[in-house]
C-alpha cells in the first residue's frame, strides 16, 4: 500500500471518529433501519415511555444507530416555539440545534438527490461499459458508489449547517483545546483536534452527539420533508403546532404582515396532517398548553421528551423548560400592528 494510500485511509479514519463513527458503523451505509416505535408525546396528554423503554432509548443508540442520519428537527408554524426549543435543546452538553437555512431548501437537498441519481446511473453505465483488453481498471463514468455518495451528501449538509468543521466535538472538548493550547486568533480552532483531544471529548461525552436544525416551514411543505427525509430517514420531529387564530395574529403582526387568511391555513392543516400521519417522529409541542402548565408538568414533559430523543434528561434543559423563560421576543406588544377581526374570524374558520 503507498504512502497515499495510507493518507486516505487515515483521512477517512479521522472523518468517521469526528463522527462518533466506529468501523463496525461504515457496514450500516445505505442500508435504511425502520425505526423504533416512539409514541407521539403531546404535553398534557396521556402517552409516556415505559420504563423499559426508557432505558433501551438512552443506551446510546438513534433508532437508526447512525446519529449523523438521525438530525433533531425544530419544525411547525413561526411564533409557536421553534426558536425558545432551539435554545433549549441546545443547552443540553449532547445536542446542538442550528438555526434555520437562509437558503431555500431544494437547492441543498435538490443537489444531494441529484448527487445520488448521477451516482446510481454512473453505476449501472459502468457496469455495461465493454472492458477492452488491457484498458487500465478505471471507471469510465465518474462517481462514488450511491450509498458512498448520500454518505458524503449528509456529512457535507450537516458539517455546512452546524458551522463546525469538528463535527461531533462539543464545547467542553474546545474548552480542553484552549486549556492545552491556549492561542490566538484564526487558530484558535484549529481544522481537526489532536487525536488525544478526540478521544477526551468523546470519553467525557459517552461518544453520543446529537446534531439538529430548527425549520419553520419545512413542517408545512411535503415535497421538502419527502426530500428532507429520503436523505435523514432517522430524523426525530419537534413539531410547534398552536391554536391557529393566536399563531397567525402573532404573525401577522411579526414576521409575515401580509400573510392571507387562506395562505395561513393552508400551512397550518399540513402542518397537523404531517403531525398524524407521521406519529413515529414526531413530538407534539403546543405553546399555549406549555404556558398553562405548571413548572413540574413542563419539567416532567421534558423529561419524556429527551427520552424519546435517546438522550439522557440534563438539569439545565429540565430548569429551562420549568422556568420558561422568554428568548425571542420580535417585537414589543405596544409597537405590533393592529389585526382585523375579519381575518382572525376566517381563519377561525378555515382552521376548524
Amino acid at each position: 500500500m503507498s504512502k497515499m494510500d495510507n493518507k486516505l485511509k487515515q483521512v477517512r479514519v479521522d472523518t468517521e471518529a469526528d463522527f462518533g463513527l466506529h468501523p463496525a458503523s461504515c457496514a450500516l451505509r445505505g442500508q435504511e433501519q425502520t425505526p423504533a416505535d416512539p409514541e407521539v408525546f403531546d404535553p398534557g396528554g396521556s402517552a409516556s415511555p415505559s420504563a423499559a423503554r426508557r432505558k433501551t432509548q438512552v443506551a446510546g443508540r438513534t433508532p437508526h444507530a447512525d446519529l449523523l442520519a438521525s438530525p433533531i428537527v425544530v419544525g411547525g408554524l413561526g411564533r409557536s416555539g421553534t426558536t425558545w426549543w432551539q435554545w433549549a435543546l441546545s443547552l443540553h452538553s449532547q445536542v446542538t440545534i442550528s438555526g434555520q437555512w437562509v437558503l431555500d431548501y431544494e437547492i441543498l437537498l435538490g443537489w444531494a438527490a441529484a448527487m445520488e441519481a448521477a451516482a446510481r446511473e454512473a453505476q449501472r453505465m459502468n457496469r455495461q461499459h465493454p472492458r477492452l483488453p488491457g484498458e487500465p481498471s478505471v471507471a469510465h463514468y465518474a462517481g462514488s458508489p450511491p450509498e458512498e455518495t448520500r454518505r458524503l451528501c449528509q456529512e457535507f449538509i450537516a458539517r455546512w449547517t452546524t458551522g463546525n468543521l469538528q463535527f461531533g466535538l462539543r464545547p467542553a472538548t474546545c474548552a480542553l483545546r484552549e486549556q492545552e493550547q491556549a492561542p490566538t486568533g484564526a487558530e484558535a480552532f484549529p481544522p481537526r483536534a489532536s487525536a488525544s483531544l478526540r478521544a477526551a471529548g468523546r470519553e467525557s461525552q459517552a461518544a453520543f452527539f446529537r446534531w439538529g436544525i430548527r425549520t419553520v416551514w419545512m413542517a408545512a411543505n411535503a415535497e421538502e420533508r419527502a426530500q428532507w427525509h429520503r436523505l435523514f430517514p432517522g430524523s426525530q420531529w419537534i413539531v410547534c403546532l398552536r391554536d391557529p387564530v393566536a399563531t397567525f395574529r402573532s404573525l401577522r403582526q411579526t414576521f409575515c404582515p401580509e400573510m392571507t387568511p387562506e395562505e395561513f391555513a393552508r400551512r397550518w392543516h399540513e402542518v397537523q396532517r404531517f403531525l398524524h400521519s407521521e406519529p413515529q417522529r414526531c413530538w407534539h409541542f403546543d405553546l399555549d398548553r406549555w404556558r398553562q402548565a405548571s413548572p413540574q408538568e413542563r419539567r416532567r414533559w421534558t423529561e419524556e421528551l429527551l427520552h424519546w430523543l435517546h438522550l439522557e434528561p440534563e438539569e439545565p434543559v429540565l430548569q429551562a423548560a420549568a422556568q420558561f423563560p422568554p428568548v425571542n421576543q420580535a417585537l414589543p406588544a405596544h409597537q405590533r400592528p393592529y389585526v382585523s377581526e375579519l381575518d382572525l374570524e376566517q381563519v377561525r374558520k378555515l382552521c376548524r
